[in-house]
């Protein structure tokens, strides 16, 4: 009877002790250790334990996730602000720059080479006023008006003029448009903006590898069961990808891995907050063994 009830009471102590080592481990934090679940009376709360910490390492994702959603929202916020401003410094003098620029290039007496010189001018002035655009669009982000359009004649609009640079840079663009006339409630200047930057970078992507390739733009309507409707836009490319270390970062605002002067680092980001306004939302996913694809996904409902 003592062997056995030494043997009982060795028994509870370990699983007491088991126990007692789990909830030390979830008390510091690690949400991820898990009790060991015996055969026993102790097997139960072993088992509460676990669903305990799988619950609580649950709902810190979420609120993880929710919490950089809103940092993120709050910067774009204040760089919109200061946008807008930074916007309208420059616009005034660049207008009179613009101005008496055009009006020199009226003159039928300038030298030939003057004449280049002032194109050349006008070309890095429109180049300036693409970047205050992109800039006046962060200061716009919460002023969408949403409107019932078929989202494929969009598709159809910035892709034609997408092609130009496209060809400039050797690159083919290669659209599949679903079918589905259906029709969905967006911003169409978002919308359109959503897929010019991601277009931008994919045929940058492709450029930058020296050797053309291929952009693909895809849409389709998905109503799978169990889940809203919805509308999704892909845009894939063949270059290089996107390197693991980079892609928690690249909806980051002021984000960039390009050289200094070649990219601002707010086109994703824009991209991202566009679509968060339209309740949707956007994926990046390296493709094998090259290549990179973009799915945003769009609610198809009524409007949100």
């Amino acid at each position: 009877m003592a062997s056995l009830g030494y043997i009982v009471m060795a028994h509870q102590s370990r699983g007491l002790r088991t126990l007692l080592g789990g909830i030390r481990e979830f008390g510091s934090g690690n949400l991820s250790h898990r009790v060991r679940e015996e055969g026993s009376e102790f097997g139960e709360l072993s088992q509460a334990l676990n669903f305990m910490a799988e619950s609580l390492l649950t709902q810190k994702q979420e609120l993880e996730k929710a919490y950089t959603l809103v940092e993120q929202g709050r910067k774009l916020t204040a760089v919109g602000r200061l946008a807008a401003g930074v916007a309208h410094e420059v616009n005034n003098p660049l207008a009179t720059i613009s101005t008496y620029t055009q009006m020199l290039l009226r003159r039928s007496d300038l030298p030939g080479e003057a004449s280049d010189n002032l194109q050349k001018v006008m070309g890095e002035i429109d180049r300036i006023q693409i970047k205050l655009r992109n800039f006046l669009d962060l200061s716009r982000l919460q002023s969408f008006v949403k409107t019932r359009v078929n989202p494929n004649n969009l598709v159809r609009d910035v892709v034609e003029m997408a092609r130009h640079e496209a060809h400039v840079q050797g690159v083919e663009l290669c659209v599949s448009l679903t079918e589905d006339p259906r029709e969905c409630y967006l911003d169409q200047s978002g919308f359109k903006q959503v897929l010019w930057n991601l277009l931008g970078n994919a045929i940058s992507s492709q450029s930058e590898e020296g050797k053309g390739g291929e952009v693909q733009v895809k849409t389709l309507f998905d109503f799978s069961e169990g889940e809203a409707p919805c509308f999704i836009l892909m845009v894939e490319d063949r270059g290089p990808g996107v390197p693991v270390d980079v892609l928690p970062h690249i909806f980051d605002p002021f984000f960039t891995t390009k050289e200094v002067g070649k990219g601002t680092g707010l086109g994703l980001a824009v991209v991202s907050s566009i679509v968060e306004g339209h309740c949707g939302k956007i994926e990046v996913q390296n493709l094998s063994p090259i290549g990179c694809r973009f799915r945003v996904v769009f609610p198809v409902g009524d409007e949100q």
